[in-house]
């Protein structure tokens, strides 16, 4: 019995670690990309459901996320028993928690599996994708000057007067609203860069298209 009780109680501490560790991850980083994300999607012409949006997310972000994820569990592993989050449980080696959430939480997982959106590459051969990103980085070149106009991004597009500092972002199975601060001096030049290459990208598919149009008609 009093092995039992120990085991149970480890389990308990264990789990414990584990969801404070998703709910440091969420506090860490993911809940600032998510608010940057859902401020794309409301005011910058991001559309979750075109696959060539979520293609061009990833080629602008991915890598900054993958930094910010590692620089986040170095900072946890290093800093995570400290202060609120103090470890009271030696047995419980918290330089491996991060690596053991998944298969830890795996068996709690009860829902069907969500379906992950689809992202494709729009272009039909390398030397048009090419052309989009040598004409992207030449416009990124000469901005702020070459950025559109149309997608909220100059102070004088909001009712405040600047560009907004934070988010607030639905969180939870209780649906809270949660103010997520989005520092201009990050965030900002990822909105910019992010909206001018959506305009730049929606423009050359634009004229793909209207190239196709032209020669399916002549050859009719």
């Amino acid at each position: 019995m009093y092995h039992y009780c120990t085991l149970r109680s480890l389990r308990s501490m264990r789990n414990q670690k584990i969801e404070r560790a998703w709910v440091d991850v969420g506090e860490g980083f993911v809940r600032r990309w998510r608010a940057f994300f859902t401020r794309l999607e409301a005011h910058h012409a991001l559309d979750a459901g075109n696959p060539a949006h979520l293609w061009l997310l990833h080629q602008l972000f991915l890598d900054e996320i993958n930094q910010n994820a590692d620089d986040w569990v170095e900072a946890w592993n290093a800093h995570a028993v400290s202060g609120r989050h103090h470890n009271n449980t030696p047995s419980v080696n918290s330089d491996d928690l991060v690596a053991r959430i998944i298969a830890d939480q795996e068996s709690n997982i009860r829902h069907a599996p969500i379906k992950v959106a689809r992202h494709a590459n729009p272009f039909q051969d390398e030397a048009s994708e090419e052309t989009f990103w040598t004409v992207f980085n030449g416009a990124w070149d000469l901005a702020p000057a070459s950025l559109p106009n149309h997608l909220k991004l100059h102070d004088a597009d909001w009712d405040e007067g600047e560009y907004p500092t934070y988010e607030n972002l639905v969180v939870g199975r209780r649906k809270k609203s949660v103010r997520v601060e989005l520092p201009p001096e990050v965030w900002r030049p990822r909105a910019e860069r992010w909206c001018l290459a959506v305009n730049v990208l929606t423009r050359i598919l634009d004229m793909s298209s209207d190239s196709s149009s032209t020669s399916d008609t002549e050859s009719e």
